[in-house]
């Protein structure tokens, strides 16, 4: 993540999710997952407690939120601020129809360097290449 950048839960999101959890710590994917989402969607409090109830607050292989809106990249941002977010935090987000009314967010967290499948480049280090021509990262 950008060292200039600091994504924060808000005293209100951290409330929320110890209600979920029953104060037990969450899993460092659950944490980077949650801020994602808040810091998209301004708060958790604006996300359905019927999806939260299903979130795996323990899980560090992914996890996923089923979200009933759509995503654009403009009025409203939320699809551009969620792929900031993804690159500045190192977490592979996939988005994928659950059904007519859903689509599935799921998340992985990666690091910065290593193998194609592991790794999860900055935003940066992406527009550059592209505007440069590099249509893939390798």
């Amino acid at each position: 993540m950008n060292e200039l950048i600091s994504y924060q839960l808000s005293k209100n999101d951290l409330d929320i999710i110890k209600s979920y959890t029953e104060g037990k710590e969450i899993s460092s994917l659950a944490r980077k997952s949650m801020t994602i989402l808040s810091n998209v969607f301004g708060g958790l409090h604006h996300l359905e407690p019927s999806q939260l109830e299903k979130f795996l607050w323990f899980e560090n292989l992914y996890n996923e939120y089923s979200l009933a809106r759509s995503l654009s990249t403009f009025d409203p941002q939320e699809l551009t601020l969620l792929v900031i977010m993804a690159h500045d935090m190192a977490v592979r987000v996939t988005i994928r129809p659950c059904n007519f009314q859903y689509l599935k967010l799921q998340f992985h967290e990666r690091q910065r360097e290593g193998n194609f499948c592991t790794r999860h480049p900055s935003l940066e280090s992406v527009t550059s290449g592209f505007r440069k021509g590099e249509k893939r990262i390798a």
